[in-house]
């Protein structure tokens, strides 16, 4: 349980950073390459495919970056709550379309809001034809954007990242308490 306990604490611990722009402290997350196919978001790292960066014209970093927004907001709950359901549902299929989860949505939601008011609808001169700013429609349904994903070297989005959608958390409440059943079971073992 301490192992545990350890790597929850180190996972979301906070990076913190200055932004240049008005000398303001943001706390940012750290992005790990790796042989994983997809990507996984935990605390202040986020996970992801060899070739992703810290990037808004990668969606996948967008929604990934959705998660990390997530994170700050759940603290420890996070793994309960979007972690555990979110890679049981991936990997197992449980619960139907992963895409569609309230976690998957939100984070789509809060990413999208993220960059679009720093690099899409919200920037200074934005131009919704210019390669330069974020595409949070394209974000949302697909396609083809303007600009280039950076991981992938194409402009067509692999796939939709809905914002809007299924929203029912009774069937997602499973795996958090069975999550706390076994830690206060574990605690007594300590």
């Amino acid at each position: 349980m301490k192992k545990l306990l350890t790597i929850i604490t180190k996972h979301s611990s906070k990076r913190l950073s200055v932004n240049p722009e008005n000398g303001s402290f943001e706390h940012r997350p750290r992005l790990i390459q790796s042989n994983y196919g997809g990507a996984f978001t935990i605390g202040s790292y986020i996970l992801g495919p060899k070739g992703m960066r810290a990037d808004w014209r990668d969606h996948l970093f967008v929604h990934e970056y959705g998660h990390y927004i997530q994170s700050q907001h759940l603290g420890l709950f996070y793994l309960s709550l979007v972690g555990i359901p979110s890679v049981v549902n991936d990997k197992l299929g449980w619960g139907g379309s992963h895409d569609y989860r309230w976690y998957e949505i939100n984070a789509n939601h809060l990413g999208a809001q993220y960059f679009d008011k720093r690099y899409g609808k919200g920037a200074t001169d934005y131009d919704s034809n210019s390669p330069n700013f974020f595409d949070i429609e394209t974000f949302r349904t697909g396609g083809v954007t303007k600009y280039m994903n950076p991981r992938t070297g194409l402009t067509p989005q692999k796939n939709p990242n809905p914002t809007t959608g299924r929203k029912n958390l009774s069937d997602d409440l499973v795996f958090p308490i069975i999550d706390y059943s076994l830690a206060l079971v574990f605690s007594f073992f300590l």
